[in-house]
């Protein structure tokens, strides 16, 4: 077998190289191909570059000419588009689905962002938007509303059901802290004194009192308390 080298190192005929070391006319040779390709890689990156500068270009001189086109286009054959919209997202559903899914997961915090600043930006503007578009569709709004409630119905009260027995002891102790609070006030309405010349206690002290004889109550000591309101505000 000839194991002489012939220094042409792109088309060395022996599987590895046969020299320690890399000959000078070979590294010559290496390093001319390698510029020869970054110049050819640098000419390709010119002309992308030149193409979508001109791409561009072209459209934003010819701009309002294509959108008068397109819109034209999309006027004359919107049930043929309709129809083609339909057909692809039936079609590709799945993929679609897990293509949104996946970009809304990798770009949720730069999302986020955006959307606060762009609400933040126009938020009194889209509150009146709002505002006048529900008064002036309030009753279609309504029957929306009584419709879709009662075409979920079963759906709702299951949830309703499902979401009080998960929280029973919250829903009680608010229950509980409800009638305490209408039992002070009824307490206290029956402590006012009467009209007919009298200063009247004033919601706070009527607040009071009506605590005042809920923890007599409490204590069973209530019997043989009578509170006179006159004399607890000072009157």
């Amino acid at each position: 077998m000839n194991t002489v080298c012939n220094e042409d190192c792109l088309h060395c005929p022996y599987e590895d190289c046969i020299l320690e070391t890399v000959t000078g006319n070979a590294f010559r040779d290496i390093i001319e191909v390698e510029k020869m390709a970054t110049r050819i890689s640098q000419k390709q990156c010119d002309h992308k570059r030149y193409r979508r500068e001109y791409d561009k270009a072209r459209y934003l001189a010819n701009r309002d000419e294509k959108l008068c086109c397109q819109a034209v286009y999309a006027q004359s054959h919107r049930e043929e588009i309709k129809r083609y919209k339909a057909e692809y997202l039936e079609t590709h559903r799945d993929e679609l689905k897990a293509y949104s899914a996946a970009y809304y997961k990798a770009h949720r915090e730069i999302r986020a962002v955006q959307d606060k600043e762009r609400y933040a930006a126009k938020k009194a503007e889209l509150a009146a938007q709002n505002a006048a578009y529900r008064k002036q569709h309030s009753d279609e709004i309504k029957a929306k509303k009584r419709e879709w409630y009662a075409a979920h119905k079963e759906e709702i009260s299951a949830r309703q059901r499902e979401w009080r027995a998960a929280h029973r002891d919250e829903v009680n102790a608010q229950e509980r802290e409800r009638r305490r609070r209408k039992k002070e006030r009824k307490v206290a309405a029956a402590m006012l004194p009467d009209p007919g010349g009298q200063q009247p206690i004033p919601a706070g002290t009527a607040a009071a009192l009506g605590r005042a004889f809920t923890e007599l109550q409490k204590n069973g000591n209530c019997d043989n308390v009578t509170l006179n309101s006159n004399q607890i505000i000072g009157g």
